[in-house]
C-alpha cells in the first residue's frame, strides 16, 4: 500500500507520482491542514448530528496520504478501481476522498491563478519583448477529449469540427513569464476561440493599455478595441506569396506565442488535462483550476531562483 511515509523517502519516485518535489508536497499540505481542521470541526459540530465529536468511523488513511492520493490521481489520472489497490481503498472510499481533498486544493491553489506583479522584472526577456514592449498576456485555448455525451442534442455542442471528435475548451491568459494569469469557463468544444474570448470579457477586464497576443483563431479582435493592441500573426494573401516583412514579423510573434504552449504542456503533465475526460463536465473547470494553480507555483519558484 502506498502512503506518504514511505513513498518521501524515494525522492524520484515521489515526483514522478505527483509531478511535485517533497518539499513542494509539504507545503501544499502545511496550507491544507489547518483548513482541513477547520472544515472537520464544523462538520461535526453541525446541530443535526447524531454522534458526539470523535465517534463514528475514522478514515482508514491519514490526511498526508489522502492528499497524496488526490496528487496521484492528478498527476496519471487512474481508474479509482486502480487508485483503490494503490492504497488500499474500496472505489466508493477513494471517490469520497477525492471529493474532500480537491475541495481543499481548490480553496488553497485559487489565490495562484492570478495577475502577477507587473512591476516584476523580465531581464531574461528584454530581448524577446523589445519588438512587444506594451504586450502583457498571450492567449490560446485547449481542448480536451470527453466521452461522447448521452442524446444527440448533448452531443452536438461538444462535437469539435476541429479535432473531429468530442471535447471540452478552456482558454488561458499568459504572461510573458508564462504565469496563467487568467481562466475562462470550460466550454464544450463547438464554440469558436473568438467567440470564447469575447464571451469571458478578458480584454475588458484588463487595466487600459495592456497589450495582448494571439494565434490566427483570433483575427477580427482587434476591431473590438482599436486602442487595445492586439498582436496577431499576418495571413497570407489569396493567390499571392505572402511578404517577406509579414514572414518576419511572424517568426517574432512565434518566437513570443510559443510561452503559452509551454505552459500548455506543463499543464498537460498532469494527465487529468491530457487523457481523455472521464468525469462530469461541470468538474472540469475546477480541477483545471486547481492544476493551473499548482504548475503556476511551479513556475513562479523558477523565477525567483532565476533571479536570486
Amino acid at each position: 500500500m502506498l502512503t506518504y511515509e514511505k513513498l518521501r523517502r524515494k525522492s524520484a519516485a515521489f515526483r514522478s507520482l505527483t509531478g511535485l518535489k517533497v518539499e513542494e508536497f509539504d507545503e501544499i499540505y502545511s496550507e491544507i491542514e489547518p483548513a482541513y481542521q477547520l472544515a472537520e470541526k464544523k462538520r461535526l459540530s453541525k446541530p443535526d448530528r447524531k454522534r458526539a465529536i470523535g465517534a463514528g468511523n475514522k478514515f482508514k488513511l491519514n490526511l498526508r496520504t489522502r492528499l497524496l492520493m488526490t496528487m496521484v490521481w492528478l498527476r496519471h489520472y487512474p481508474t479509482y478501481e486502480v487508485l483503490g489497490v494503490l492504497f488500499d481503498l474500496h472505489k466508493s472510499n477513494v471517490c469520497r476522498n477525492l471529493k474532500i481533498m480537491l475541495k481543499l486544493l481548490q480553496e488553497q491553489t485559487a489565490m495562484d491563478v492570478r495577475w502577477p506583479d507587473r512591476k516584476r522584472p523580465k531581464k531574461h526577456l528584454e530581448d524577446m519583448l523589445a519588438h512587444f514592449p506594451d504586450l502583457e498576456f498571450i492567449v490560446d485555448a485547449t481542448e480536451q477529449p470527453i466521452y461522447r455525451p448521452k442524446g444527440k442534442e448533448a452531443q452536438k455542442p461538444y462535437y469539435s469540427g476541429k479535432r473531429k471528435r468530442h471535447t471540452i475548451k478552456t482558454q488561458l491568459a499568459v504572461t510573458p513569464t508564462g504565469e496563467i494569469g487568467d481562466i475562462s469557463e470550460s466550454v464544450p468544444g463547438s464554440k469558436h476561440d473568438l467567440t470564447l474570448l469575447r464571451e469571458s470579457k478578458l480584454l475588458e477586464r484588463l487595466p487600459e493599455g495592456m497589450g495582448g497576443m494571439g494565434d490566427k483563431a483570433y483575427q477580427g479582435v482587434q476591431n473590438d478595441d482599436p486602442e487595445r493592441p492586439f498582436y496577431i500573426p499576418k495571413k497570407k494573401p489569396r493567390g499571392r506569396p505572402l511578404p517577406e516583412e509579414d514572414k518576419e514579423a511572424n517568426r517574432l510573434l512565434a518566437r513570443v506565442r510559443i510561452i503559452v504552449e509551454h505552459t500548455l504542456a506543463l499543464l498537460k503533465r498532469f494527465q487529468v488535462l491530457a487523457q481523455v475526460y472521464r468525469h462530469a463536465c461541470d468538474l472540469y473547470n475546477t480541477i483545471f483550476r486547481i492544476v493551473a494553480g499548482l504548475v503556476n507555483r511551479q513556475i513562479r519558484r523558477r523565477l525567483i531562483k532565476a533571479q536570486a
